[in-house]
């Protein structure tokens, strides 16, 4: 059985984001924990509410076979996070599926493990895509982007064809 790592901030995260590829992974029979930072419930945006089952602060993430990352206005905060970083290139560094959606990405990026290839991310304050090419990455304005082993969301509206592209890189 596959497992997904499916990461949310503790606080303000895009509820689609998080709950249309949390149950498409799920009715594909992919095992789905759910991470976050210092919290048992992550609180969505839009009133959400997720059961948190990993502190990322921990986490070993040699089980899983993809990290997803969601955005919201939360996601700035995951940015920043040291364990983040530290998480995201050990990922890349043991080659498992990297994916992230709508602010997620610039999580991506920070980390520096878009170096070299392309991504979206949303870009709606026109200040994201930059964040993205100061990663390293050449950013593509498309719903859905898949490099290798990243894959990447420009927002909501992607929710379902960014979770269909991970379950499709799963099978």
């Amino acid at each position: 059985m596959k497992k997904i790592l499916l990461i949310v901030a503790p606080e303000g995260f895009r509820d689609e984001e998080a709950l249309v590829p949390k149950q498409a992974f799920q009715d594909q029979g992919f095992h789905v924990d759910v991470g976050s930072v210092g919290v048992h419930i992550a609180q969505g945006k839009l009133g959400a509410q997720l059961a948190v089952d990993k502190d990322l602060v921990s986490l070993s993430i040699e089980a899983y076979d993809c990290i997803a990352i969601t955005g919201g206005p939360g996601a700035v905060m995951l940015r920043e996070h040291p364990c983040m970083h530290e998480l995201l290139q050990s990922a890349y560094k043991q080659g498992k599926l990297l994916a992230a959606i709508c602010l997620g990405p610039t999580i991506l990026a920070k980390a520096g493990v878009l170096s070299g290839k392309q991504a979206t991310v949303w870009n709606g304050n026109g200040q994201e895509a930059k964040r993205l090419e100061e990663g390293g990455a050449t950013f593509v304005d498309k719903d859905v982007v898949i490099d290798e082993l990243l894959i990447t969301g420009n927002g909501p509206d992607a929710s379902a064809a960014w979770a269909n592209a991970i379950i499709n890189a799963l099978a």
